[in-house]
């Protein structure tokens, strides 16, 4: 299997070449629809924000589960104290490096 997989991989720059050298055009797409390396960030940023909303949203709510399952054990408590926190914080994160984005961008467009 993992030599007609190398073939295969191996055989398409070749295909390509060889179509290239009668005189035809290859086109490729651009998978990230933009020629800017800005809104290439921006784009990815957004996309964070958008899952990772939920995903600390989740952490929160397991965070505050074990607080209020810990029953006077000071590990689980702690552990708790430090789930939701971490998700404050990566998710403080993303809105930073967002923030930091728009900043230059500011600074590079005057």
């Amino acid at each position: 299997m993992k030599k007609i997989t190398a073939y295969l991989l191996s055989s398409i720059p070749g295909y390509l070449f060889a179509r290239n050298a009668r005189g035809e055009t290859i086109t490729l797409r651009n998978p990230l629809h933009s020629d800017d390396v800005i809104t290439i960030i921006e784009s990815i940023l957004d996309w964070l924000i958008a899952v990772g909303g939920p995903i600390a949203i989740v952490f929160i709510i397991w965070g505050a589960f074990q607080i209020m399952t810990a029953g006077g054990d000071t590990t689980k408590f702690g552990n708790g104290k430090k789930t939701i926190l971490y998700a404050l914080l990566g998710y403080g994160i993303i809105f930073c490096a967002w923030g930091l984005v728009n900043v230059i961008q500011s600074v590079l467009s005057e």
